[in-house]
């Protein structure tokens, strides 16, 4: 790897041979390829990932990409493989069914020479669901902790950052399996980064995750909570010096989750988290008003919980 480029693109795989090429394919056709090395991290494929990717290596060598392996299970492990081979000043990290428009690198490129100083550059994504159905989801340095706790902003194909100070910041935390990049994003912010953000709302979005049957199957909650709980732990502790008015936020997220167990007939599991998400700043009543709306409805509690529990963060 070079590091007169400018940014690595870390690509976990897991099982995608069907839509890896199509990933690659929008990454090297992109104006600027010339400024970025893509790193592909193979994480014990069991499908023929791994020869789909050699075949296209092998008919776009002009493209700068490092095929690499991580025998340990995880994307959150697979990702820290990459971040341990990067040499560039900033890092970004794609999923293998993602796919990215037309100028989104040469912005990305305008960018880091615009806001030289930023840690964070973001920009809105729009998801694509089997169903046709598209969700925009946008990207903002305003209240940069109150947006991410309610809506993550910090998902993972919603920015670069530089690569030293994602170092500094601990990568990506190889003990979770679920919610990791709700997580780092609040280690990064924690860390106080300076944020700027690369397109205008009114443009259309140019990174595009698309979501298959398969990659949203097992999507429920409560089959698996300790995945979800343990992130919220984790960013408890997390935000607990620097933001310790953001503490009222987690205990919201719990309770959205217990919602999110009841909506999924796993009363047990709501009763028991929804019992632990009262804390200081969020009493029972507000708990389980967000808790009650996000079981009903399935989503609205944000616009609640706005209204009894500080914003400004």
């Amino acid at each position: 790897m070079t590091t007169k480029k400018l940014v690595s693109i870390i690509v976990p795989v897991y099982n995608r041979a069907s839509t890896i090429v199509r990933c690659l394919d929008s990454i090297s056709t992109q104006r600027g390829i010339e400024m970025y090395s893509i790193i592909v991290v193979d994480n014990n494929s069991t499908d023929e990932s791994d020869v789909a990717i050699k075949e296209w290596q092998r008919k776009h060598q002009a493209v700068d990409l490092l095929l690499t392996s991580e025998s340990r299970q995880g994307a959150a492990i697979a990702r820290n493989r990459g971040l341990e081979l990067t040499r560039t000043p900033y890092v970004m990290f794609f999923d293998s069914d993602d796919e990215m428009l037309q100028g989104h690198l040469e912005r990305l490129i305008n960018g880091i020479q615009t806001y030289n100083e930023a840690d964070i550059l973001g920009w809105n994504v729009l998801y694509q669901l089997p169903s046709g159905k598209t969700h925009l989801t946008t990207f903002t340095t305003e209240r940069p902790v109150y947006n991410h706790l309610t809506r993550v902003i910090l998902a993972t194909e919603h920015y670069a950052v530089k690569t030293d100070f994602i170092r500094k910041s601990g990568g990506w935390n190889a003990d979770l399996t679920g919610w990791d990049d709700f997580e780092l994003g609040a280690r990064l912010l924690s860390a106080k980064p300076r944020m700027a953000k690369l397109d205008n709302d009114a443009e259309p979005a140019l990174v595009c995750p698309k979501f298959t049957e398969e990659s949203i199957t097992g999507r429920l909650f409560s089959p698996t909570p300790e995945k979800w709980e343990r992130a919220l732990d984790r960013m408890e502790i997390v935000l607990k010096d620097k933001y310790p008015e953001a503490q009222c936020w987690i205990g919201y997220r719990r309770a959205v989750l217990a919602g999110m167990y009841a909506r999924e007939g796993a009363a047990g599991e709501a009763s028991r988290l929804l019992a632990a998400a009262p804390c200081d700043g969020f009493n029972p009543l507000k708990a389980r008003i967000c808790y009650y709306v996000t079981r009903l409805l399935g989503k609205g509690a944000r616009h609640a919980a706005r209204l009894m529990l500080p914003t400004d963060l």
